[in-house]
């Protein structure tokens, strides 16, 4: 499943020779996905490596990562969104067993964590 990005202007995909219209699919669903680091600091740059690896051109091409940062915040928000949007609707490969969520005492023993009964604040 895909969506096409709509909001992307004739100029700038020309000026990086992406035909329209530039289509969004979900994360997780190709091996490269797993090569973006989410523990990079720079979080702008991890923006554009999500919507690198989730984005191609009408003929299925590549998207350059310059032409993200040359998107409004607004129009990187949207695409952002538009991935998330379309990896939460997307049903998981495998779906998880009640055992799978049950931890076993003898190898993964609970983890207690006492709270204090007060008022939180922050």
């Amino acid at each position: 499943m895909s969506l096409a990005f709509s909001t992307v202007s004739e100029k700038l995909a020309d000026t990086f020779e992406a035909a329209l219209p530039i289509g969004l699919r979900p994360y997780g669903k190709q091996a490269s996905d797993l090569a973006i680091d989410f523990h990079q600091p720079l979080r702008p740059q991890l923006e554009t490596d999500l919507l690198c690896c989730c984005a191609q051109d009408a003929a299925g091409n590549a998207i350059h990562p310059d032409f993200f940062w040359h998107l409004g915040l607004s129009q990187r928000i949207e695409a952002l969104l538009s991935v998330v949007s379309l990896s939460l609707s997307q049903p998981p490969e495998r779906s998880a067993q009640t055992s799978d969520l049950t931890p076993d005492p003898t190898t993964n023993p609970a983890i207690a964590t006492v709270l204090p009964a007060g008022p939180i604040s922050a």
